[in-house]
C-alpha cells in the first residue's frame, strides 16, 4: 500500500527471502549477506561459481520484486544482468 511504511524487515518477510535462498533466519538479512558474497573476480574453481548458477536467479528475483514493490509497478525482468554474470562464470 502506499502509505504504508516499507522497511527492510517487512520487505524479507513479506518476499519469503529465507526460504528462497535456503538461508537460516539466524541471518537478519539474506539479501545483503548474499551480495556481500558476490564475487569481485572470476571465481578459479568451477565448484566455486556452480553455486551462483542456483542464487544467481533467485537474486534477479528477489530484486525485481523489491523494485515492484518500491515503485509500485511491473518493470522488465532483467535477463540479460543474469545472463551476463552467468557468461562470465561459465567462460574459460
Amino acid at each position: 500500500h502506499p502509505t504504508a511504511h516499507f522497511s527492510r524487515a517487512h520487505a524479507i518477510h513479506y518476499l519469503h527471502m529465507h526460504q528462497c535462498l535456503f538461508f537460516p533466519t539466524s541471518i537478519e538479512d539474506p539479501l545483503s549477506f548474499l551480495l556481500n558474497l558476490l564475487p569481485a573476480t572470476k571465481p578459479r574453481q568451477s565448484f566455486d561459481a556452480s553455486s551462483w548458477f542456483v542464487r544467481c536467479p533467485i537474486l534477479c528475483t528477489i530484486l525485481h520484486e523489491l523494485d515492484c514493490l518500491f515503485h509500485h509497478k511491473l518493470p522488465p525482468l532483467p535477463l540479460h544482468l543474469r545472463r551476463q554474470f552467468l557468461t562470465w562464470l561459465s567462460c574459460d
